[in-house]
């Protein structure tokens, strides 16, 4: 789906794509506003072809990995009934819980933010239509985000959205600004965990824990007051509460001022571009992280051996660059997410090592 002054962009998504049944959807001319955006995602889900199992939407931003069409097959003949986003953005919830998958070896993740990642999403055909009849009883109401309007009708539905780990797409690749400006400083919104030039897996997915599925504690660096929060509900559904990492910590016997001096132990790679304070607050959030992953690996399970491995390496890389997203320039970014990995990955070890 594309705007006019965009389809150039999404000509190249298609022609990335030439060993599947792509189309350009566009909704028609005028000045980019909420309501033809809305209008457009109505086309785009209304355009399934005959016959056509699943229906796939792409937007005109996104970068297909290299092994796309064959890491998305190989998706839905594991779970031919699932809703799957192909996204999830490395500053939102979802894009946490995707790390945590990928960390622990699962192949999706559920996404827990109160909209579906809408830069690629996958339904099966039904539901496909289903959502393209509601995107056009909602032209004219008060919510025109389709991520969110998509999210309210698969929960009126039933069923349960899914991230794909790794995403298959990555976004916002060169940073283009928004034809919806929103008023906020968005900065580059990347994948927490691309798939890039990965090979498809060779053999059949195995499902997602139910822990991780319908997680009850979720650790998360907020991209708004730069501070580590372990997010927590009751029977993993409903509303996340929010609770500092030290303040949760210190319930289960852990002062800050020994958090702090673990946090101390390890130093950048070289001057960084961020303070202590923040430094150790990347460094709760690796502890957080690995807290809860202990609770979802085998007993045996030699953590720093896993972070060694491709997809780990890949969630774990993102967990300092989200967060930072509004706040550096891109190389910098980049740059400074390198830099403090070696904070992060500490803070995870301990964490796990003391769960």
């Amino acid at each position: 789906m594309s705007h006019v002054e965009r389809v150039a962009s999404a000509s190249r998504v298609r022609a990335s794509l030439s060993d599947m049944d792509v189309r350009v959807v566009t909704g028609g001319d005028g000045e980019p506003s909420p309501e033809l955006a809305l209008r457009t995602a109505a086309r785009a889900w209304n355009s399934i072809a005959p016959g056509a199992t699943h229906h796939l939407v792409l937007q005109d931003d996104v970068l297909p990995c290299a092994n796309f069409a064959a890491m998305l097959t190989t998706a839905v003949r594991a779970r031919p009934s699932a809703c799957f986003s192909l996204f999830a953005e490395w500053a939102s919830l979802s894009g946490q819980s995707a790390r945590l998958a990928a960390i622990a070896g699962c192949p999706w993740a559920p996404v827990v933010d109160e909209f579906m990642p809408a830069p690629a999403v996958l339904l099966p055909a039904e539901v496909a239509r289903g959502f393209a009849d509601h995107l056009e009883a909602a032209l004219g109401g008060p919510e025109r985000r389709d991520a969110f309007l998509l999210a309210s009708y698969l929960e009126q539905r039933g069923e349960t959205p899914y991230v794909l780990v790794p995403n298959l797409v990555e976004h916002d690749v060169p940073v283009v600004p928004s034809l919806l400006p929103n008023g906020k400083v968005r900065g580059p919104r990347r994948s927490a965990c691309y798939a890039g030039q990965l090979p498809a897996p060779e053999t059949t997915l195995v499902g997602t824990p139910d822990e991780l599925a319908y997680p009850a504690l979720l650790p998360y660096h907020s991209r708004d007051d730069l501070v580590s929060f372990m997010l927590s509900r009751a029977g993993g559904r409903g509303r996340w509460e929010r609770d500092p990492v030290f303040r949760w910590a210190r319930g289960r016997g852990w002062d800050l001022r020994t958090l702090h001096a673990l946090a101390d132990e390890v130093r950048p790679r070289r001057t960084p571009a961020i303070g202590a304070d923040l430094r150790r607050e990347f460094w709760l959030s690796g502890f957080a992280a690995g807290f809860v992953l202990r609770a979802h690996l085998p007993d045996d399970d030699d953590l720093s051996q896993r972070l060694r491995t491709d997809m780990p390496r890949l969630a774990l890389r993102t967990m300092a660059t989200g967060p930072l997203r509004r706040l550096l320039a891109e190389p910098v970014l980049l740059s400074e997410g390198a830099n403090i990995l070696p904070i992060v990955e500490h803070g995870l070890l301990q964490g796990y090592a003391n769960a």
